[in-house]
């Protein structure tokens, strides 16, 4: 019996990563320049493999870097009941957080049974109507597109256990910290650094740590670190 095939691509500033399943076969691009937030020189690049190397009936799984997903908590609502109401609920949210942009927002929000906070994430509606034009491109669907932080955290959530601590999900100019309460995420915020990761993830745990007025001693957890794009595209695959 034959394998679906499934295409996974990793996305970010400075380029991209696409492995093929069952085949383990990878490939990656890198960007001239870092784009930063903007998520199209990443996304054309990939689009024109794609093209030059088509993937028919495959499943494509998207992996974005933080640069391109934004995060917020949050608060409880029957909104969340529904698909339909969800969507409009989070995007409201998004738009008063990070402001209205003419794009809008395709959101989604953890799934849990106890009515409580939880986290949130958004990304341009464009980049994933664009993301859905690159599968079609070459004769695959969009099957998924999830943050490669929250990803990858699912992967080893086992790790995690009951504890509480930090989870910081780190790559080349970005970090993502999160507050585990009981081995559950309750926060997650990104923020783009400079220079040595070690020293940015200690500012980063200061900072969360005044705000939230709560010790910096407690464990960290994190993943990613310096690695290139294939490296984290594999921790969370």
């Amino acid at each position: 019996m034959s394998r679906t095939r499934r295409r996974l691509a990793a996305l970010a500033p400075q380029g991209f990563a696409l492995l093929d399943l069952p085949q383990r076969k990878m490939q990656t691009a890198k960007l001239p320049a870092d784009a930063g937030e903007d998520w199209r020189p990443a996304l054309g690049a990939l689009r024109s493999h794609c093209e030059a190397d088509p993937a028919r009936g495959a499943a494509l799984e998207v992996l974005l870097s933080q640069a391109f997903v934004r995060f917020i908590v949050t608060p409880w609502s029957m909104a969340l009941t529904s698909r339909a109401t969800a969507h409009a609920f989070l995007s409201g949210l998004f738009d008063a957080a990070h402001g209205e942009r003419a794009s809008g927002w395709v959101c989604t929000a953890e799934e849990r049974l106890a009515a409580e906070p939880r986290i949130a994430a958004g990304i341009e509606r464009a980049l994933f109507d664009d993301l859905g034009g690159a599968a079609a491109a070459c004769g695959a669907r969009l099957e998924s597109v999830r943050p490669w932080t929250v990803a990858a955290f699912a992967r080893g959530r086992g790790r995690a256990r009951s504890a509480d601590g930090w989870y910081a999900a780190i790559e080349p100019g970005w970090i993502g910290l999160g507050a585990l309460r009981g081995g559950r995420l309750c926060e997650l915020s990104r923020a783009a650094y400079e220079g040595d990761w070690q020293q940015a993830l200690e500012r980063a745990i200061r900072r969360q740590s005044l705000r939230e007025g709560i010790s910096e001693s407690l464990p960290v957890e994190h993943r990613g670190a310096e690695e290139g794009i294939e490296a984290w595209l594999r921790l969370a695959a």
